[in-house]
């Protein structure tokens, strides 16, 4: 039996990642999933040097490093 996957995800995640990188953080409280993976750590420390007022983690740290974020 072969599936057939119609959704193009290529062009989801490129849209998600431009929302993510364009929408206004200063003075916002932010909730991360995932924060201490490669991605959410990154997420993280953009979003605290983009003035967020609040930047909440969560994370079952089953394959994240606890070094993340800085």
């Amino acid at each position: 039996m072969k599936v057939r996957i119609t959704h193009d995800y290529h062009n989801q995640i490129k849209r998600l990642a431009f929302f993510i990188l364009t929408m206004e953080i200063e003075g916002k409280k932010v909730f991360v999933t995932g924060g201490y993976g490669f991605i959410g750590s990154h997420l993280v420390s953009r979003y605290l040097k983009e003035g967020a007022s609040e930047v909440v983690v969560y994370d079952n740290l089953s394959t994240g490093v606890e070094d993340y974020p800085k």
